[in-house]
């Protein structure tokens, strides 16, 4: 057998009706807004704004940063200093 059947052999090729049928979908937001920004008031305006994308918009950190126009790096700043924040005021644990 060739490779190139062998591959054939193997694989199997989704009609373009079967990704039409497909719908992408993240999951929706858990937490309802007031109780995310309940957590964020000893947070900086970065911070906040991590905390949001992340929570209720489900974003990543490189979502985040091209909506921000910001680098990913600075991203994982806020990110990092949210978290800090919220393990001291003890809301990380809960969540």
């Amino acid at each position: 057998m060739t490779k190139s059947n062998q591959h054939e052999e193997r694989n199997i090729y989704m009609k373009e009706d079967f990704w039409e049928l497909i719908e992408e979908e993240k999951p929706a937001s858990i937490l309802p807004n007031e109780l995310v920004l309940s957590y964020c008031k000893e947070l900086t305006e970065n911070q906040t704004k991590w905390v949001l994308y992340t929570c209720l918009q489900m974003l990543t950190i490189c979502e985040i940063a091209e909506v921000e126009n910001v680098s990913v790096s600075a991203v994982k700043k806020w990110r990092a200093g949210a978290k800090e924040k919220l393990k001291r005021s003890g809301i990380l644990e809960i969540v």
